[in-house]
């Protein structure tokens, strides 16, 4: 179990540092090392200095595209959901992060749209699917494999798309979803007013972790897609903001 959640923190941030994990699971460095050596031996992560970083997957067909995400019943059940408002041929944009990472492979598996990243993962993982994949241009990130920069920036502002699908990595003390670094937070908010629709894909867990920076607020926010877990007083203030789309929990 904390081997995978060990990669879902990889895939999620695109690589973690073994001081970090030792403070989290309350272990031995050796332990940690341990964890990092098999996941490196089996090729789901790659070690480095300190820690270990993502393995970009080589590209397969939609049929074979896995993902470790996928594997969390309640984040596949919320992208389905997600899955509910694209139009048919519609153009999307993709967010990276676990918890959005099963619209890769439903988006795979459908096909017939038109996706723009910025997540080279992303791109690799469905560039021999049935969709037209563009890439956002600008400087690669080697520790999560995201361009970003003022390049990557300007192209989104330039763009339009039908749906955006964002991720958060929290919103405690904000009022609209917020990322852990500026670079981060710049791109989502580029994309926002470029989207016919913008909805934020996360657990309801996300309400109690908190991020660096804001990238919106929730009225500029058309749905939340989420699990039932709120307590009752952020739901309520949220809800006066944004449309909630809410699965049970309990029944993934």
């Amino acid at each position: 179990e904390r081997q995978k959640e060990i990669l879902d923190l990889v895939s999620e941030y695109g690589s973690v540092k073994i001081a970090d994990l030792v403070e989290k699971y309350k272990v031995s460095r050796e332990t940690i090392r341990r964890d990092l050596n098999y996941l490196d031996k089996i090729g789901k992560v790659k070690k480095s200095h300190g820690g270990a970083t993502a393995v970009i997957p080589t590209s397969t067909s939609s049929s074979e595209i896995k993902i470790i995400s996928d594997f969390d019943p309640l984040k596949y059940a919320l992208c389905e959901k997600a899955m509910e408002f694209i139009p048919d041929n519609g153009t999307i944009y993709l967010d990276s992060g676990t918890t959005l990472a099963p619209l890769i492979k439903l988006l795979g598996e459908k096909g017939g749209y038109t996706i723009v990243t910025a997540c080279l993962t992303t791109l690799n993982s469905l560039i021999n699917t049935n969709n037209t994949m563009i890439f956002v241009g600008g400087q690669i990130n080697p520790v999560n494999y995201f361009s970003e920069g003022f390049q990557a920036t300007d192209f989104l502002k330039n763009i339009r798309v039908s749906v955006a699908f964002l991720g958060t990595d929290g919103f405690h003390q904000h009022n609209g979803p917020a990322a852990k670094t500026y670079a981060v937070a710049e791109q989502k908010h580029a994309v926002i007013p470029n989207a016919q629709e913008t909805i934020v894909v996360t657990n309801s867990t996300k309400a109690s972790d908190t991020a660096l920076v804001q990238f919106a607020s929730w009225n500029e926010i058309d749905h939340l897609v989420t699990d039932d877990g709120f307590p009752e007083d952020i739901y309520q203030k949220i809800s006066k903001q944004t449309d909630i789309v809410q699965i049970s929990k309990y029944s993934t």
